[in-house]
Parts: C-alpha cells; sequence; structure tokens
C-alpha cells in the first residue's frame, strides 16, 4: 500500500509532512499532507488519496474566507455585505451597484442568482398588491398576502367575488363569471 500511496501523492503533487506515518498505517488513517503547488497544509485518509482525492483548493473546493467570497463575487457586481459570511449553504447580506441588499446563500450566487430588485423577482407587499389590483378596477378582499401563488379573495367592479393567485392576476386572467359572460356575446 505505500508504494501505491506515493504513487497517487506524487499524481497529485502532494507530500507527506512526515515519510514515518508510513510504518503501520490502514487505509481509514488520515496522513498530514502538503500541497506541491499552492503549500496548502491538509488532513486526508489514506483510502481517499488512493482514489485519486488532491488538494481541495487546487481543484477550487476548498472552504472560502469571508474575503475571499467578497473578491470572487465582486467581480460579477454582487458585494457581500461584512460579516455575514458563515460557509457556502448558509444565507449571507449580499447588495448590488444600486445598493438593494437581499439574502442568498453563496452557493445560490455561484449558480447565478443576482438581485431581485434589479431581475423582476422582489416578493412584494400587501400594499403593492393591493394597489395593483385596484388600478385593474378590482377590489382586494383578502387581509394578508403570503406569496404570488396563494389565492387571494378579489371582487370585480360588477361584484362578483372570486379566488385568484397574485402570479394568475397578474398573467390578465380576472373575474371568471365576467369573462364567461363576455365569451356569450
Amino acid at each position: 500500500m505505500m508504494n501505491k500511496l506515493q504513487l497517487a501523492l506524487k499524481l497529485k503533487k502532494l507530500q507527506l509532512i512526515n515519510a514515518d506515518q508510513l510504518e503501520n498505517i490502514h487505509s481509514r488513517d488520515k496522513v498530514a499532507v502538503t500541497c506541491l503547488n499552492c503549500n496548502r497544509f491538509f488532513e486526508a485518509r489514506v483510502d481517499h488519496l488512493l482514489k485519486g482525492m488532491g488538494c481541495a483548493r487546487c481543484v477550487g473546493n476548498a472552504k472560502l474566507t469571508a474575503e475571499e467570497v467578497k473578491e470572487k463575487y465582486c467581480e460579477k457586481g454582487v458585494f457581500l455585505e461584512l460579516g455575514s459570511y458563515v460557509n457556502s449553504s448558509t444565507k449571507a447580506t449580499w447588495s448590488c451597484i444600486y445598493g438593494h441588499q437581499w439574502t442568498a446563500t453563496p452557493k445560490s450566487i455561484q449558480m447565478g442568482r443576482k438581485c431581485p430588485v434589479c431581475a423582476g423577482n422582489k416578493k412584494h407587499d400587501y400594499g403593492t398588491i393591493k394597489s395593483i389590483v385596484e388600478k385593474e378596477g378590482h377590489t382586494l378582499l383578502s387581509s394578508i398576502y403570503l406569496n404570488a401563488r396563494k389565492p387571494l379573495n378579489i371582487k370585480c367592479n360588477k361584484g362578483h367575488v372570486y379566488k385568484m393567485s397574485y402570479q394568475n392576476f397578474k398573467k390578465g386572467s380576472h373575474c371568471k363569471v365576467c369573462s364567461q359572460l363576455r365569451g356569450k356575446k
């Protein structure tokens, strides 16, 4: 196993910190290794090294520091608010070049998620929904707004009460009774 491990380390440009570690070593034991490319020190299990695992930083899988995350996404016009970064799957606070702030995971930012205000995906509040419904000549009867997919109670200008999600209302669907009456004419 020692020769296989030495070959695996050589292929991945890794070096054992202490060559004496190789005596009486088992596949699930951890060994201390240095990457010859970036001089990073880390510990890895022998069986993982034999399977081809290498330096996480050199292959882009190392945990980034808050400063590294800030630098990485600054180029994309997305700015990490200081003190909010924990890891790639915990929400952090971000801002765009226009000063809008939102929370998202660094992983979702990496996958292309942008500022919800600039992208037109910002969640509306109750007052905004109410004014949009009223501009169409309808009355919003619901007292709360959860999201665009949950049905709202709306009354059309002819007095018909119906349930419809904001998502469908925004697409132009309105009172079914009125649309059926228009279809009969």
